[in-house]
């Protein structure tokens, strides 16, 4: 309603400022052929390569301030099997690969061969197998995530081989004091005992590391037998993940940490 100068009443016309958006239909979409790109059709999503109306990118660019309100709303959940878009798929992958990376290096290898460098603990060939250790982890971990994300089935049984999540395995810092702990005490009971050559005691850090993989490698094996048993009783078993599982190893490799004998 409006009113003149005359004092008449008028009514107004409404106008319709709303732009009409069209839905789109995601099982359409998902049904869409891919683009040709130079033969590799067979891993480009139905969204392309860059996918800019499939993914809000602004949320993956722009900071997100404590002091600030709102901000970019977070883009749709996407499941285990969707298909990202090609660019999105690559900047995720690469800062995964930038954070494991790090990771793998240093808990399978860095830390364990450099602590046989110092000159009151040293072992010449433990010492410089350190860049052997590094690659090893590197690949051990790179074709046991293969495994991890492609998810074989076992023929005949209905248990699976991976869990099909894009899930990274590498070398476990858990492990880390237990394994460090192991080597410098082989060096230490080598030095000891008089078996050294001079400072160098060659090959004694190896074998301790190598008594720890062999304990690993066999201790492994009931990992895999309690992933056989029935959920229900694995819930009974175990249920809730105790933080000792994490905290006993490494008190564990603190000498100074153990309980004393009594006499």
């Amino acid at each position: 309603m409006a009113v003149t100068v005359d004092g008449t009443v008028v009514e107004e016309e409404k106008v319709d400022l709303e732009i009409p958006q069209e839905k789109v239909d995601v099982k359409k979409a998902d049904e869409a052929e891919p683009e040709s790109a130079g033969g590799c059709d067979v891993c480009l999503p139905p969204n392309g390569l860059i996918g800019c109306g499939a993914y809000d990118y602004k949320y993956l660019c722009l900071p997100s301030m404590p002091w600030s309100r709102g901000g970019v709303a977070p883009p749709q959940f996407l499941g285990k099997d969707a298909r990202l878009p090609l660019l999105l798929a690559l900047v995720m992958g690469f800062q995964h690969a930038l954070a494991m990376v790090a990771g793998i290096a240093t808990s399978g290898g860095m830390l364990i061969a450099g602590d046989t460098c110092f000159p009151w603990q040293y072992d010449s060939a433990m010492c410089e197998a350190q860049n052997y250790l590094v690659s090893a982890a590197w690949i051990t971990s790179g074709i046991l995530t293969i495994i991890q994300v492609f998810r074989a089935k076992i023929h005949g049984t209905p248990y699976y081989l991976g869990t099909g999540l894009l899930s990274v395995m590498g070398t476990s810092f858990t492990f880390l004091p237990i394994a460090r702990e192991m080597v410098v005490r082989s060096i230490a009971d080598a030095r000891s005992e008089g078996k050294c050559d001079g400072n160098d005691c060659r090959g004694f850090g190896k074998k301790g590391y190598g008594q720890f993989l062999g304990t690993a490698m066999a201790a492994a094996w009931f990992e895999v037998l309690i992933a056989f048993l029935p959920a229900k009783l694995r819930k009974k078993m175990f249920p809730t993940a105790p933080a000792s599982a994490e905290v006993a190893p490494r008190l564990r490799a603190v000498p100074e940490l153990r309980a004393p004998r009594r006499s």
